[in-house]
């Protein structure tokens, strides 16, 4: 190519792509080296320039050309027919550019390079050798072998075979494309052959092996042998290929097919006896052939082809498709294959004939030729009708099982022909007279009667006569088996009836006759066949008319009186004695049954065999694993707990847990079996299941919750009654629980029985995911549940078929069990619903109780096989604590001369997180210490407690009670001192001292009210005049019942707790004791003792600072601060300085001041005067002052009297 692009200057030297003419690599540099692979696969060289320029010259490892011939390419061609065939290796490259045409003119530029194509062809260089042996027969197949093979270079071998039927040059021969280094051939004519070889990436074939002859003979050559499976219907034709005859070189055989002359032949029998009934063939194989020496020279011979035509009673059931077409043109022509298969013959097959292709009647007929076909062999293997199938399902594999059981499901049985007994009678002779049910040529009577002879048609294709006959002289017991049955006439059938037409439409004929005949004068002999056959049909007695049989005997043995003799006996209907379609099981096992028990893992395989011999086989892998079952620890099934508290450890042994849930319910109850006998077995099934499974099923684990909303979920596991380690995981949904007369006036079921008001009922919730899943034999299943307009609730209540409280349901499903359709799928208008009818058993409730909480913690729990358990705890919350105090103020003493401490809230703490309510009041309560004024009595030598005690003024420990008979009692009685105060006292509470914590609070209720205040003393309520305190000996019970079971002189401790007292100086306490019913004086005002407590304030008092910390449950905790005021500092006294005065001289003597910062101050003066000398002295006055709590202050003042 040459580019114009300025004036004549060389650019590069470059590859070009053929099919795009653009540039793939370039401009090529001197000692470039350039990969083959990254080339196309056909390229070219190109010279860019710049500049005018008529013409280029290259010179290419040394050959020249010019752009204006042609171009060094790859593959094709330069000129001088220099191929660029190899560009790989070493190129030297010269380019010369001139301005005029043909090289010529002006040389303008010029350029010299060289380059390398690295990676293309290593071709061979060494050919090899081949060999073959010297000649073979037309239409002979030879194989041409390699000695060795070529040599030399790298890279795959590529082949290619030359032909040359006159001489070893390849000068007029041709190709033969096979890349093979030997060559399989069926020559048709003789020639010689040459193998050439190359190296992949190369073009040339420069391995070119020895030249081999192979002659051809003209020869004809056996077809080939059937191979045809025992137990299958062979036919073969006589084909004789060493005598050829006439021009042609025909072989000798027995049946040919020629259009115009032969076109239809009859395979003659006799044909398997399975034939004669419902039968499923095979056209296993057929060899269709033909050869003759002159075959090649005859043109061309269509439609050499032929089929099989199958008959019944002369009537074409069936045609079979063809053969194919010989190939034309060559001595030895053959097809061998197979034609229809799986041909079921309803009425079986008597006749089977080879039909040519042109055939006018059962072939195509087509225009008529001369060609010819030679049907060699047919091979046809053949079952009865056989649909029987068995299926074990599919594989399975189970874990924590302890074994489960295989069932075979079993379709298309057959039902067999019957063994057919006739009844069998002598024929009326239509010729001569005389009856006879055997004949015995001999020189008495021929003619044997019988009245017990007997004729059954067996289905296997026998039959079978016998007879005690007499003729009387002789009796002889025949015994006689018939065989060899076939509706097909046999050559020289029938024997012509003697009274009537014949008509052997429906005859069977047996071929084969075995028996023996016991003569009781002559021996026994044995009988065979004499004639064609035994012929059974309408008018098949030879010598009467109706419906018989009839055939010659062969007799031999005994002492040889009898030789020869016939057999004519007049058939009844035929009478069905063991007609059957029962099928027959055997294990690998050995077991015969349809089910079995595996416990192991293993392959276990099922033949079934049916009445008509048909057989099915199938088997199924097992994998059995055991597991250890699931154990719960430490899990209780209900629990009460203190709020906040933690729950308490639950772990399972040999599982694993997969889901936890916790959630506020009504109750639980377990699903038990009804007691009801019709359901003790079952509380749970499907109805319109699958017929090859158990509908029944039981609850392994079950429970109903109703949740605070009083909608219901029901869930847990039902096995199956018959594949118990089979099932389903059941979790189903309802809408809120109603009352009877609701649920009936909304439209719901009514079951009608008696207590049917005493429940409740619900709807299914289809809003919410209601779940059948199936595991084990089951899990194949796709099953839900379906509103479909028909029922579908449940009822929670008393009923009879539940054995008192339990639960049921009724609801419609739908779907596929292992693939059959189940529920509404398979009996869209019938029963199609899932039922149960249960018991329930261990109920728990929620307390009604506002503080408290009741709870459902569930578990689902996975062993090491999947297989899944539900476990359930009722979990009741409850708070009877009180508040906990974490900190408060002290109590403290306070001078009255100092303020009060600023009032601090104490700090409480709620073990239930719950809003405190906090009461503060505060208190003056004088300045007395509480006041316990314990009154005992004894009546009746009961005997009396001592040693009360006050214990913060809320507690009274009742020591050494003595309690000498069962009769004696104590009672407890209170009046209120302090009138201003409210008089209800919240509640009291008795109780021994180890179960003051936890049982005292319980008795709340029973108190509360129990006591009346009336004008400030106590008055018991009616009925409660035997008010009777201590601790129940028999159940632990506390505070109600008094039941000491003490011995005489033992004591026990109890304890009172009062609520609401606010000081215990405003309570007095009494405890007297008696006999049971023994009238106690209720203490009046007088006995309260009003006197001994009267709290003084002058000099000292108390006051209390009391918080009453109250949860939302009403538990309480009282705290107490107490300030004791007192006055301990003397008043201050300041008396006037001493003095002199003279004697007779007046003074004020008041000469002091006295304070006290608490109150009023009592002054005392006492003076002592001690004389000197006459009216002069020391007069000594002594003040003292004292305040009201009797703290003192003294100071003397003397006075000096001088005289």
């Amino acid at each position: 190519d040459v580019y114009i692009n300025g004036c004549g200057e060389i650019d590069g030297l470059y590859i070009y792509d053929q099919s795009s003419d653009a540039s793939v690599y370039g401009p090529i540099q001197n000692g470039d080296e350039i990969e083959f692979s990254s080339l196309p696969s056909e390229f070219y060289l190109a010279t860019q320039i710049n500049g005018i320029v008529e013409s280029v010259r290259y010179t290419v490892d040394g050959d020249s050309n010019t752009e204006n011939h042609a171009l060094f390419t790859y593959p094709g061609g330069a000129e001088n027919g220099n191929s660029w065939s190899d560009p790989s290796g070493y190129h030297e490259v010269s380019i010369e550019i001139y301005n005029q045409d043909d090289a010529a003119g002006e040389l303008c530029d010029s350029q010299s390079l060289s380059f390398t194509i690295t990676g293309g062809c290593d071709n061979v260089t060494s050919s090899g050798h081949i060999e073959a042996s010297g000649s073979i027969c037309s239409d002979e197949s030879i194989t041409i072998t390699s000695t060795s093979l070529p040599s030399g270079g790298s890279g795959a071998l590529e082949y290619v075979w030359l032909f040359n039927p006159n001489e070893a040059n390849w000068v007029g021969a041709t190709a033969i494309n096979s890349n093979t280094p030997e060559l399989a051939v069926t020559p048709t004519e003789s020639g010689w052959y040459r193998r050439c070889a190359r190296r992949a990436g190369c073009t040339d074939y420069p391995g070119e092996s020895n030249w081999v002859h192979i002659g051809v003979d003209i020869c004809v050559l056996p077809p080939t042998a059937p191979t045809c499976d025992a137990g299958s219907f062979l036919w073969e034709n006589n084909v004789d290929v060493t005598n050829l005859s006439g021009s042609a070189g025909l072989p000798q055989v027995d049946v040919r097919l020629v259009d115009g002359n032969i076109t239809c032949y009859s395979i003659p029998g006799p044909y398997p006896v399975e034939f004669e009934g419902p039968v499923t063939i095979s056209i296993d194989e057929v060899v269709s052939w033909d050869a003759y020496t002159n075959r090649p020279n005859t043109g061309n011979q269509p439609n050499e082809q032929w089929s099989l035509a199958f008959f019944k009673n002369g009537s074409l059931v069936y045609s079979s498709s063809y053969t194919d077409d010989l190939p034309t043109g060559v001595v030895n022509a053959e097809w061998i294959g197979s034609l229809d298969q799986d041909i079921f013959l309803a009425d079986g097959v008597d006749e089977i004939k080879i039909v040519h292709y042109e055939d006018d009647t059962y072939g195509v007929g087509s225009s008529s030729s001369a060609n010819s076909v030679v049907p060699v062999s047919v091979c046809i293997s053949y079952d009865q009708a056989c649909d029987l199938t068995v299926d074990l399902g599919d594989d399975l594999s189970l874990c924590g099982s302890d074994g489960l059981t295989l069932s075979a499901i079993i379709t298309g049985e057959s039902t067999c022909e019957p063994d057919c007994e006739r009844i069998v009678s002598a024929p009326e002779r239509c010729n001569i007279d005389g009856e006879f049910v055997v004949w015995l040529v001999s020189s008495d009577d021929n003619r044997f009667s019988s009245t017990d002879a007997q004729f059954i048609e067996y289905s296997n294709g026998t039959a079978q006569f016998t007879a005690t006959a007499t003729n009387g002289v002789d009796i002889v017991d025949v015994d006689i088996t018939y065989s060899g049955k076939t509706s097909s006439t046999p050559s020289g059938s029938p024997k012509e009836n003697e009274c009537e037409s014949t008509n052997t439409n429906g005859w069977v004929y047996y071929t084969e006759t075995n028996g023996t005949i016991a003569s009781q004068n002559h021996g026994t002999f044995t009988v065979s066949r004499m004639g064609p056959s035994f012929q059974l049909g309408y008018s098949a007695m030879h010598i009467a008319a109706g419906f018989g049989a009839s055939g010659w005997l062969e007799i031999d043995g005994g002492d040889g009186y009898y030789s020869h003799g016939d057999i004519n006996i007049h058939l009844g209907d035929c009478i069905d004695i063991n007609g059957s379609s029962e099928v027959s099981y055997l294990w690998s096992t050995g077991e015969t049954t349809q089910e079995i028990d595996v416990t192991t893992s293993g392959t276990y395989t099922l033949t079934v065999t049916d009445c008509n011999g048909c057989t099915a086989t199938d088997e199924i892998n097992v994998d059995i694993t055991s597991a250890e079952p699931i154990e719960p620890i430490g899990l209780d099934d209900s629990i009460t707990l203190e709020c906040n508290s933690e729950y308490p450890e639950v772990t399972f042994e040999n599982g694993t847990i997969i889901d936890y849930d916790e959630y506020a319910a009504k109750s639980i109850c377990k699903i038990e079996l009804s007691s009801h006998p019709s359901y003790d077995f079952r509380n749970f099934w499907f109805h319109s299941f699958p017929s090859q499974y158990d509908k029944n099923f039981v609850w392994n684990e079950g429970y109903v919750v109703v949740l605070p909303d009083s909608t219901v979920e029901m869930f847990g596991k039902v096995l199956n009654n018959t594949l118990t380690s089979s099932g389903y995981y059941i979790h189903y949904y309802f809408e809120t629980l109603v009352d009877y007369d609701t649920w009936i006036a909304g439209g719901g079921y009514n079951a009608g029985d008696a207590d049917a008001p005493n429940r409740l009922y619900a709807q299914v919730d289809f809003t919410k995911p209601n779940t059948i899943l199936g595991f084990g034999e089951f899990a194949d299943s796709d099953l839900e549940l379906v509103s479909t307009g028909n029922v579908a609730f449940m009822d929670l209540g008393p009923r009879n078929v539940y054995g008192g409280e339990g639960v049921g349901f009724w609801i419609d499903y739908t779907g596929t069990v292992n693939g059959f359709p189940a529920g509404e799928a398979l009996n869209p208008s019938g029963a199609n619903h899932n039922d149960m009818y249960a018991s329930v058993g261990e109920c728990v409730e929620s307390l009604q109780d506002d503080c408290a909480e009741f709870l459902i913690r569930e578990w689902t729990v996975e062993d090491e096989c999947g297989a899944q358990c539900s476990f359930t705890q009722s979990v009741t919350i409850i708070d009877t604590t009180p508040p906990a105090l974490i900190s408060g103020p002290e109590s403290a003493d306070v001078s009255c001369s100092d303020d009060l401490p600023e009032e601090s809230e104490p700090v409480f703490e709620d073990n239930c997180d719950n809003t405190l309510d906090i009461e503060f009041q505060v208190i003056n309560i004088g300045s007395d210490t509480a006041c316990v004024d314990i009154q005992s009595g004894s009546i009746s030598d009961c005997g009396s407690g001592d040693n009360y005690q006050l214990d913060g003024g809320y507690a009274i420990e009742f020591n050494g009670f003595i309690q000498d008979a069962v009769e004696c009692k104590t009672y407890f009685f209170y009046c209120v001192r302090n009138n201003n105060i409210d008089p209800e006292i919240s509640h009291f509470l008795f109780g021994a001292e180890d179960c003051a914590s936890t049982c005292l609070d319980e008795l709340e209720s029973d108190y509360v009210g129990c006591w009346t205040l009336e004008n400030g003393y106590p008055s018991l309520n009616p009925g409660m005049n035997n008010l009777e305190i201590g601790t129940d000996g028999s159940t632990g019970n506390c505070g109600i019942k008094w039941d000491s079971g003490l011995e005489n002189n033992e004591t026990q401790q109890v304890y009172l707790s009062v609520d609401g007292i606010v000081n215990p100086s405003d309570i007095q306490f009494f405890v007297k004791a008696g006999q049971l019913n023994t009238s106690i004086a209720v203490p009046g005002p007088a006995d309260c003792n009003a006197d001994c407590c009267t709290p003084t304030e002058e000099c000292a008092y108390i006051i209390q600072r009391t918080w009453t910390a109250t949860d939302d449950c009403g538990n309480s905790t009282i705290y107490t601060q107490t300030l004791s005021v007192v006055d301990t500092i003397a008043p201050t006294l300041t008396i006037n300085n001493d003095t002199t005065v003279e004697c007779g001289q007046s003074f004020d003597l008041v000469g002091f001041e006295v304070y006290d910062s608490c109150g009023e101050v009592t002054v005392t003066i006492d003076s002592l005067f001690t004389p000197a000398c006459g009216n002069s002295g020391r007069w000594d006055i002594t003040y003292a002052a004292t305040d009201a709590c009797g703290n003192s202050a003294v100071d003397t003042q003397i006075i000096s009297i001088e005289d």
